[in-house]
């Protein structure tokens, strides 16, 4: 089970993307600005249940990009 860390609030750098702080303000984190917008999906359920919930909307999170929002602490273990 992950949930999103508090983070700072993203710094959209364009329409498509957001900068993201969240373990270290000097290292940020630029991702799509469609993913900033279902980070609070994960609110402490099985991360399987939350990309299950995803998919059935069409959004779609592949493991490079958890490994990435997990490796910048941005998705954390539930506690």
């Amino acid at each position: 089970a992950a949930h999103a860390r508090d983070v700072l609030p993203p710094e959209r750098v364009d329409a498509g993307e957001a900068v993201v702080h969240a373990y270290s303000h000097y290292d940020p984190l630029v991702v799509p600005g469609t993913l900033v917008d279902v980070l609070r999906r994960f609110d402490g359920r099985r991360t399987e249940v939350v990309l299950a919930e995803l998919e059935g909307e069409g959004v779609s999170l592949d493991a490079s990009a958890l490994r990435q929002l997990v490796d910048f602490e941005v998705l954390v273990a539930a506690p």
